[in-house]
């Protein structure tokens, strides 16, 4: 059995749309304050065999000691990598993970050379990587379900559904998940206990 997710590029847009503004916090705590706020958000595209990239602008809030600078951002360019990573063992709620990965691909500060932009970006890339290295959904588990069988059915305790493989396919259109999927059904004690009878021998 196969099952197909298919997300089209104007919902994956509209749903990005939706976060903005969009507050990233890359130092914990609220002293000192850094926090990178993301607003505007423009240019969206899908990149295939890659994962999405769209354009926004922002401002970037780095206090150190008494001072609190304040930087507007003119473009950031932000691409989300996405993968699959695949586990196939659904039985222990795992299964197959879509990863994202973002990466700041351009920063444009105002008022500051190009130079002070690209250490601008490393900085902010750094911390993101530190916080947040990547945001996974199991799309296992948003897919399965499980049900708890009757006891009158004295080898198998449940019965599940869920997807064990799956490839990902990203065009300039859409995002598809293609996956192999099957019913997954977990033995009760008494099951695994349960031996054939042996058979009584034939009487003369």
């Amino acid at each position: 059995m196969r099952v197909s997710c298919v997300m089209y590029a104007e919902e994956i847009e509209n749903t990005l749309l939706s976060w903005f503004p969009l507050e990233l916090v890359l130092e914990p705590g609220e002293n000192p304050r850094r926090v990178l706020t993301l607003r505007d958000f423009k240019r969206f595209e899908m990149v295939p065999g890659e994962g999405i990239r769209f354009a926004c602008r922002g401002r970037l809030e780095w206090t150190m000691g008494p001072l609190e600078p304040s930087l507007t951002i003119h473009r950031i360019v932000v691409r989300i990598g996405l993968s699959l990573d695949d586990i196939a063992d659904v039985a222990n709620d795992q299964g197959v993970v879509l990863r994202l990965r973002p990466t700041f691909e351009e920063v444009d500060v105002a008022g500051v050379p190009s130079l002070i932009d690209r250490g601008v970006a490393r900085l902010v890339q750094a911390r993101l990587d530190e916080r947040v290295p990547s945001i996974t959904w199991r799309i296992s588990q948003t897919l399965a379900w499980k049900t708890t069988l009757p006891p009158r059915l004295r080898t198998s305790e449940s019965l599940g559904f869920g997807i064990f493989d799956a490839v990902l396919d990203i065009s300039a259109e859409a995002l598809r998940i293609d996956g192999a999927a099957g019913l997954v059904v977990t033995p009760s004690e008494r099951g695994r206990d349960v031996s054939p009878r042996q058979r009584e021998p034939e009487r003369d």
